[in-house]
């Protein structure tokens, strides 16, 4: 008797370690599964077997290497479609023609005493040549600070000073490099979504900041604001690019029917192209109580 129980007890003590042994890996193998599905593709499993589990996590392994090597060529060839497209609207017009016909439009005003309407064709032309100049899709953000200045003054005559607008910069953000036409269309949701709506207009603020690689921008406006709902799910959809969902179907969706979001959307797609998904928008906002939108 003694012997059957001490075999039994064997018994079970080997079951146990083989079980272990196989539920193990199979256990780690789907909490990494888990992390992959959650947009982590750096996932690995470190393993030695050579029997049926081991050959599963080489697999697995091969499998999320090739997935990631996939999404970085989707990546670039969206980059390059992207390219693409800019240089073939480059290619429809002539800059030169056209910065020549505003700078013969800004003497024939200068010479007729038309001096506000002057300024509004200069800045028009730095647009204009900012816009369809270059090919690089990062500029420095001095230069993006210059255009978006112009834009500013160009919309300022529009409401007819119902717009004041401030910009403070670091010294040393100067020179870090920033996807071309970042703030524009951010600054545009702040003037027509929040600032027209309001008979007195407002003010937009525009800050700029560095903390040792970080950047952080940061633009406030303190018009009307946007409703509880449509800003949480304007966040939920930029969170839902964040996490990896290819092309934002649900989030242009949403988006478009709260009204500001397709700009949004393609701002946190190009962030995420160019520097990773650990950097995104954020947006906050109180109803009649302005909206803050940061690139962090």
């Amino acid at each position: 008797y003694l012997f059957v129980i001490l075999a039994l007890i064997m018994g079970v003590i080997v079951s146990l370690v083989l079980a272990w042994s196989v539920t193990k890996p199979l256990q780690q193998l789907s909490e990494e599964m888990g992390r992959v599905e959650s947009g982590n593709l750096d996932s690995r499993i470190e393993s030695k077997r050579k029997d049926e589990v081991g050959i599963l996590i080489d697999s697995y392994n091969y499998m999320i290497g090739e997935i990631k090597r996939l999404v970085n060529e989707v990546y670039e060839e969206k980059m390059a479609q992207k390219t693409a497209e800019i240089k073939a609207l480059q290619a429809q017009i002539n800059p030169h023609f056209l910065y020549n016909t505003l700078d013969t439009v800004n003497w024939m005003l200068l010479d007729r005493g038309e001096d506000d309407i002057s300024d509004i064709i200069v800045n028009l032309g730095d647009l204009l040549k900012y816009s369809i100049s270059g090919s690089s899709t990062e500029v420095p953000l001095k230069e993006e600070i210059q255009y978006i200045q112009s834009y500013l003054e160009i919309q300022k005559c529009r409401m007819e000073d119902r717009l004041e607008y401030n910009i403070s910069i670091a010294e040393n953000c100067m020179e870090c490099r920033c996807p071309k036409l970042l703030l524009q269309p951010i600054v545009e949701n702040s003037i027509v979504h929040g600032l027209e709506g309001r008979e007195t207009g407002g003010k937009v603020g525009i800050s700029i900041s560095r903390s040792n690689q970080h950047v952080y921008i940061q633009v406030s406006d303190d018009g009307i604001g946007i409703e509880e709902e449509k800003l949480r799910q304007i966040n939920e959809d930029l969170r839902n690019i964040r996490r990896g969902f290819q092309g934002g179907v649900v989030g242009k969706r949403d988006m478009g029917k709260a009204g500001m979001g397709v700009s949004l959307l393609n701002i946190q797609e190009r962030i995420h192209l160019l520097y990773g998904r650990e950097y995104a928008l954020y947006l906050q906002s109180l109803e009649n109580a302005g909206m803050d939108v940061c690139v962090v």
